[in-house]
């Protein structure tokens, strides 16, 4: 158990790291058009977890922990799935989203 507790620790420390205090950080590449997303969620706990839940829904739905879906929202915008649970600039569900090969995610 003790393994497992220190794995867990050393995996989600840089993820920790990464964001900040009022928003977890976003790849470069993540906004395609308009607005960029925002998380669902607050807290960097829960952002670390999310990190890790959402490489794991990618690897499953699209191939691989890098293959960000794309996702659309009602006022145009469009962006790569960022590695936390995010909702449109607006505060809104996005409308749809796709892996790169064109399948639906989830």
């Amino acid at each position: 158990m003790k393994v497992i507790t220190t794995l867990l620790v050393i995996c989600l420390i840089p993820l920790v790291c990464k964001a900040t205090i009022s928003q977890p950080r976003l790849p470069p590449d993540t906004v395609i058009s308009g607005n960029p997303p925002i998380p669902k969620n607050q807290g960097v706990e829960v952002w670390a977890i999310e990190a890790v839940s959402t490489r794991l829904s990618f690897t499953r739905k699209c191939g691989a922990p890098t293959a960000r879906p794309t996702c659309n929202c009602t006022d145009g915008s469009q962006f790569r799935h960022p590695y936390f649970v995010a909702l449109c600039s607006d505060g809104t569900e996005n409308t749809f989203c796709a892996c790169p090969d064109g399948s639906s995610y989830p």
